[in-house]
């Protein structure tokens, strides 16, 4: 089972199943992918260069520090992979 999050009255809390079946087909539809055998989703993203995928880096991981949710990544030039995990 995918352990989503979302931020509600500024605090990150793990979804019910009833909100996952809601919510993990807009991710689903947005690119992420459920990664198998483990509670988490996964995206990449590309971007034109470097700076612009640091500057999504930048942004993502200050509203992450904000949530105190922190995600997995790691980045080459101008690709950013993300995985979330519950």
């Amino acid at each position: 089972m995918i352990s989503v999050f979302i931020l509600q009255a500024g605090k990150v809390h793990r979804l019910s199943p009833q909100e996952r079946g809601e919510l993990l087909p807009n991710l689903r539809a947005a690119g992420w992918v459920e990664v198998e055998g483990r509670d988490a989703i996964y995206k990449e993203f590309l971007f034109k260069d470097f700076n612009q995928a640091f500057g999504f880096m930048t942004r993502v991981g200050l509203q992450a520090e904000k949530m105190d949710h922190h995600p997995e990544w790691f980045n080459v030039y101008n690709k950013v992979k993300v995985r979330r995990a519950g």
